[in-house]
This record gives structure tokens, sequence and C-alpha cells, in this order.
């Protein structure tokens, strides 16, 4: 009892003595979700408060996977679960924030063993459902894989529909905030098309990117930029003989189109990251590749400041399977740094969002060990550390591990402990 005593007031004045020099927010790593499979797909942020978790997990009442999402406070505590499906498969791919904080989600719900529709639902931040959509071919299969809202107040969502020759064509479509469909696209040939992700360009027209695959057999990545009515302004392949894949695109502050995701930097090797920045005309600014030995994959970024930020996963610079990654490059896309994190198990980042709490990032993924797979949440500093930092961005960390702890843990700081009184 009195070790515990002490423990505590010697924490009591550690925080007392951090909140002095400016330090507020505490930065952590933290996983949940139950036995099964628990996957969070996208990260949002309410203001400068509750964060927002959204996937897909198998421990709903109903029996199957269910649309997930979780509530949490800025410092990872959670506050709810909730689970919207039925008895089939429902997956959550990618959920999003309207400028009127409702909630969007968007997805695939099977209508048989084999066959799917596309799937949205829009609710309010205590997770209660405003509206649902679904939509479908029985002859085909629709799947929405990103979700976001225009300045003018319409929902874009993109992913894939199966065509007449049994491949996918990327799917487009726009919807009312009522969540009625205005109209849908399609885009595609005879080869294998995914659309990952749409975006509202700063000239009001629209920029989808994703996966196609080429007369060579191999994939390349696909952007397409639309007007408002998704007619087709350009639409142009960027590849090579090797396998390319892009998750994501952002425009950035001089308005060009920024695209990034995985590619082989020889026939059959393990992926590399690569950036690539084209004007909205389509035509190509640079592209950089850049990894290690192993496999590299970015899922989600954005420009910053000083330039680009990333996450994903890598395994060429770390001893585990693949770790969830955070990397930093310039404005050009050259190499900065790189943070792993993770464990002996099979770790990704899916989503990252700055953080509007303070200067760091929030990142989500998953963590899998076996048949279980659990949501993984973690708040970084701008540095990628989960350190305690002065708010003078000063390069001295004050570290305190395992974090969160069961109590008993380490402090490690690399100034004197005189310079923080």
């Amino acid at each position: 009892m009195y070790k515990n005593k002490v423990k505590i007031v010697i924490v009591s004045i550690i925080f007392a003595l951090f909140h002095q020099k400016g330090i507020a927010q505490q930065y952590f790593e933290t996983k949940f979700g139950c036995v099964g499979l628990d996957n969070a797909r996208s990260v949002k942020q309410l203001s400068s408060s509750s964060i927002f978790v959204a996937g897909y997990s198998d421990t709903a009442s109903s029996g199957n996977i269910d649309f997930a999402l979780h509530k949490l406070t800025k410092e990872g505590a959670l506050v709810f679960t909730k689970y919207y499906g039925n008895l089939q498969v429902n997956n959550c791919l990618n959920m999003n924030l309207t400028n009127s904080s409702k909630i969007i989600m968007c997805g695939e719900t099977y209508t048989s063993n084999i066959n799917f529709d596309a799937q949205l639902l829009c609710l309010d931040t205590n997770g209660v459902t405003i509206w649902q959509t679904q939509f479908g071919d029985s002859l085909k299969n629709e799947s929405l894989k990103y979700i976001t809202e225009t300045s003018d107040h319409f929902i874009l969502t993109c992913g894939f529909v199966t065509d007449s020759s049994s491949s996918n064509d990327f799917l487009f479509v726009k919807l009312d905030s009522l969540g009625n469909i205005v109209w849908q696209k399609y885009y595609g040939d005879v080869f294998n098309n995914t659309a990952n992700m749409c975006i509202e360009l700063s000239n009001g027209n629209y920029a989808l990117v994703g996966d196609t695959k080429s007369s060579f057999g191999d994939y390349d990545v696909k952007v397409i930029v639309t007007d408002k009515d998704g007619n087709v302004i350009w639409d142009n392949n960027f590849g090579n003989k090797l396998q390319n894949g892009s998750q994501g695109i952002f425009e950035s502050t001089d308005q060009q189109l920024v695209f990034y995701g995985e590619t082989e930097i020889a026939q059959a090797s393990p992926f590399d990251f690569f950036v690539q920045k084209v004007n909205l005309n389509g035509v190509s600014s640079w592209r950089k590749t850049f990894g290690g030995a192993k496999s590299d994959a970015l899922f989600s970024g954005f420009e910053v400041e000083d330039g680009f930020v990333f996450t994903g996963y890598s395994n060429s610079y770390n001893s585990g399977p693949l770790n969830l990654v955070l990397v930093k490059t310039d404005s050009s896309a050259n190499y900065l740094w790189s943070r792993n994190f993770g464990g002996n198990a099979i770790d990704i980042g899916y989503n990252m969002i700055e953080s509007k709490s303070d200067s760091g990032y929030f990142m989500v993924g998953i963590s899998n060990v076996g048949s279980n797979t659990e949501n993984y949440l973690l708040h970084l500093t701008e540095q990628g550390y989960l350190d305690l930092v002065t708010n003078d961005k000063s390069t001295k960390h004050v570290t305190i591990y395992p974090n969160p702890s069961t109590g008993f843990f380490e402090i490690k700081n690399d100034e004197k402990f005189d310079d923080i009184l």
C-alpha cells in the first residue's frame, strides 16, 4: 500500500511539472476489440474532442460481420461501440465527417454468399442512424471504398461495379445530403478497374484514383478527373510493365494532384513506397519510389507545412512480419524518416489525420495475431513519437513506457531533470 501511494505521488509531481512546462496532451497507443475480427479502416476527430473509429467486426449480436463505429475520448478511452448490419456480411470500408458533424460510412453488404450491394449509412455523433442507402443490381457486385462531402454539401463515394465482361469498372456516385442518388457513373474497359478514393478539387471538379489492369497483364494507377456531373475531363494511366497500385490522392497547395501507394521496382520484387505528382491536366511532374529490401506500401497521406506524411505498412525497417508505419518526406517526396509501430504481428495503418487537439497525428489500422485481429489506434507527435513533448516543439523528450500502463512503467528523458524545473 505504501509503495502504491509513493508511486501515485511521484506520477502526480511529474505530470504537474509537465503541465508547468506547457505539456497538455498525452500521446498514446491502444488496441481494442473483442476476440475475433475487428478491422478499423478510418479515424476522424470531431472539433477538438471526440475521436471516431469505423470499420467492421464479427463480434456483434447478429452473428456475422457488421459495420462498427467506436467513439473514444481524445485521450483514447472508449466511450461506446455500435454495430450496424443484418444476418449477412457487412463490411464498412471508409468513414468521414460532414460539415454538420454527421458521420457518413460506406462499404458493402452481401445479398447472398457471393453477391453484394453498395451500402451507405449516415449517423449522428451518438451513433443513431439518420438514413441508410443500399443499391445494386442482382446480376452485379457493387462495393464502395471511400466517401466524402463536397463544399456544396453533396456526398461523393466511389468503388467498383462488375461489368458485362465479368471484370470491374470504377463506380462513382453522387448523392444529396439525405442519401438520395443524384447520379451514378461507371468508368472502365475490358480489364479490371477499381476506384479507391475520390476528392473534390479547388476548381470544383472531382478526381478519382485507383487501379487498372493493363494490357501487359500487370496493374497501373488510373486517375480520372470529372466535372460536377461526373463527365470525364481526362483519364490517364500511370505505370510501367511492373505492378503498381494507388490507395489515395490529394490536391497539394500548389494545385497539383499527389497520389501514392505501392510499386514493384523489379519483376516480382517486394513492393516499395511510391508517390507521384501530376498537374490538373494529368501531366506528371515527378514520381518517387523509396523503401527497403522487403515490403512497403502507403494507404493514407496528406500535405503538411514542410512536406508530406503517410501511413501504411512496412517490414523493411523492423523484425516483425509487417509493422504499421509513419513516413515523412519533403515537399518533393524525398524520404526523410519513418517510424514503425507494432510487434511480432501483422500491423497495418489504413488511415491518418491531423489531430485537432494539438499538433500531432491520429493513425488507425489493425493488429493481427493468429486468428484475432484488433483495432489499432495511435496518437503521435509530429515527429512520430509516443512521447509527451513541449509546446515549443523542442527536440527534448520525456518518455513514459508502456503507455497506457498497468501501473508499472519506465520514465526516460534526454535532458537533465533540473532543466524541466
